[in-house]
């Protein structure tokens, strides 16, 4: 990958969304598993992780189908974060953090020393599970600030801003305040704004660490319907404890299990194509169900067994 010339800028038009988004009945890919495919797009080789001496993830590769959703399900301590942040380099950020294996994002290896880890991070998108928002930026400017600090010219800025709070299902909640701070919205909205923030640059994946947990079911909807929509144009990873979600909004699920040890990859599969969640074989259902608990859980009926089936029926 080549490290952008700071001295050049790069031009967005933009088209606003209609409000409407349904989150159909999806075509599933046909796969038994996802593990080391090859090809383009996003995948992981032998990735290993470490926090000082403590080995938290192990010999995990994977291959992320382009233009899919994959969801990184599993127990809490399992490592599914920690992959996460390794698939954009967010990893190195942590004090004594240290990996090995390679990442490749479109063939060429991400942790490469040729390789601009900006670059990366503008490409390889990512929403965390805490809301950020720039306290003192107004709601319009935090939308738009990654473009401003990547030197990335808009045609419209306006016209961008509309889109990217329509498509987080923010606009309406905001569009008579766009000066107001980021930080006055509640924590739904901010998160939603953070969603926002990461489309404005257009990547071509888009991590999402748990982005529902700390929002309500109306704003959870439009997540989910915007997860679906953005699949069309790219490739979009979400770490998800909530199994039902998982269900409705993914092609692939992988699991992961540590059992005492550094999480590995036990499981990847794309979603069934009679339309059932069965990514998981007996045993590990079994293993996660413990680790769990069946308060926790508190799903009827089983996740495991959750139809695939349309949120709202199409106008």
């Amino acid at each position: 990958m080549d490290t952008p010339n700071t001295d050049s800028t790069e031009v967005i038009s933009t088209s606003v969304p209609t409000e409407t988004t349904v989150i159909e009945d999806r075509t599933r890919r046909n796969a038994d598993n996802l593990e080391v495919k090859g090809g383009g797009g996003l995948e992981t080789r032998g990735l290993h992780a470490w926090f000082n001496k403590h080995h938290a993830l192990a010999d995990v590769s994977l291959h992320f189908p382009e233009n899919t959703v994959t969801g990184l399900i599993g127990p809490s301590g399992c490592g599914k974060s920690t992959f996460l942040r390794m698939l954009n380099r967010m990893h190195e950020f942590i004090p004594r953090a240290s990996m090995a294996g390679e990442v490749l994002f479109e063939g060429r290896d991400i942790y490469a020393t040729d390789v601009n880890p900006i670059e990366i991070r503008r490409r390889i998108g990512m929403v965390f599970q805490k809301p950020n928002p720039f306290p003192a930026m107004n709601i319009g400017e935090n939308v738009i600030a990654g473009l401003k600090l990547a030197k990335i010219k808009v045609k419209d800025k306006d016209t961008l801003i509309e889109e990217c709070l329509t498509r987080a299902g923010l606009w309406k909640e905001v569009k008579d305040r766009l000066k107001a701070p980021g930080g006055s919205l509640s924590g739904g909205q901010q998160q939603r704004l953070c969603i926002a923030r990461s489309l404005a640059l257009q990547p071509d994946v888009l991590l999402l660490d748990e982005p529902c947990s700390a929002l309500d079911p109306g704003s959870t909807l439009r997540v989910e319907e915007t997860i679906v929509q953005l699949s069309e144009s790219m490739t979009v990873v979400i770490v998800t404890h909530n199994m039902q979600q998982a269900a409705r909004v993914s092609d692939y699920c992988a699991f992961f299990l540590s059992d005492g040890g550094p999480g590995r990859l036990v499981e990847a599969r794309a979603a069934s194509a009679e339309g059932r969640f069965t990514v998981c074989s007996p045993d590990h259902r079994r293993r996660f169900s413990e680790r769990k608990g069946s308060r926790q859980i508190g799903l009827v009926p089983s996740p495991w067994d959750t139809p695939l089936t349309p949120r709202r029926t199409p106008k």
